[in-house]
């Protein structure tokens, strides 16, 4: 049993800064077309230096947004399901967006002054659906993918070392490193147990962003803030495939 005796309190990331819905964003120019995926998980763009930039999923929209909120600004615009983004600095940088079918993409965005507001297109692969699972009760798979997150996490004291699977590779951020414990499928989802330590001198605050990989659906922290020589646990979610 995982901490068995006490609450396990988990901070959930869902983005590094709210994705706000404003009615305005209808009224914006549309960009000009700039990259499409191809199908991939991940793409690199060039998009324009502070000016409101598209990211469109096809036959999908974006539910989630996870980017450095001092390096980008971005607004969801509800109707659509687009994202628009706006670029802060020229440095380039990531995010990751998630679609309604739980697909994650990462775009990796390199500001130039001189382009106009551009359009980055994604494209579904079309073979991954979070709610593939055939041992997953209709009544859960008919939840919206978020509230199955929320209940797989709740279930993490209930799970057992002996019914999960080794977890292999090291998860590594700037200042904090995770090493893996273990993996358990649960309602679908993949809940992958890592316990991160913090070998600095210092007091350093978990950063989800720095944990997030292609394919993850949620990261939860135990901890916010480590103290030297402190440990806590991350989880990651993805999709039971």
């Amino acid at each position: 049993m995982i901490l068995p005796n006490r609450l396990l309190i988990l901070s959930i990331f869902l983005c590094q800064s709210v994705v706000g819905f404003s009615a305005s964003l209808n009224a914006k120019e549309m960009p000009k077309e700039s990259a499409s995926s191809e199908a991939q998980s991940s793409v690199h763009a060039a998009v324009a230096y502070k000016q409101p930039n598209r990211v469109v999923v096809l036959n999908s929209k974006i539910v989630r947004a996870v980017y450095d909120n001092n390096l980008i600004q971005a607004d969801k615009d509800p109707t659509t399901g687009a994202l628009y983004v706006v670029p802060l600095t020229k440095e380039t940088t990531g995010m990751f967006v998630v679609t309604e079918s739980g697909q994650t993409h990462s775009i990796t965005l390199s500001p130039k002054e001189r382009l106009t507001a551009q359009t980055v297109t994604l494209k579904e692969s079309g073979t991954f659906s979070s709610f593939d699972d055939p041992s997953v009760p209709s009544e859960l798979s008919s939840l919206p993918y978020e509230e199955r997150i929320q209940t797989a996490l709740k279930l993490i004291p209930q799970l057992r070392d002996s019914e999960g699977e080794v977890l292999g590779g090291t998860l590594a951020g700037v200042y904090l490193h995770a090493q893996p414990v273990r993996a358990w499928n649960v309602l679908g989802l993949r809940l992958e147990r890592y316990r991160i330590l913090n070998r600095t001198k210092h007091k350093q605050t978990v950063r989800e962003p720095e944990f997030w990989r292609n394919g993850v659906l949620a990261v939860a922290t135990e901890a916010s803030d480590l103290a030297p020589g402190a440990s806590a646990d991350l989880w990651l979610v993805r999709s039971a495939r």
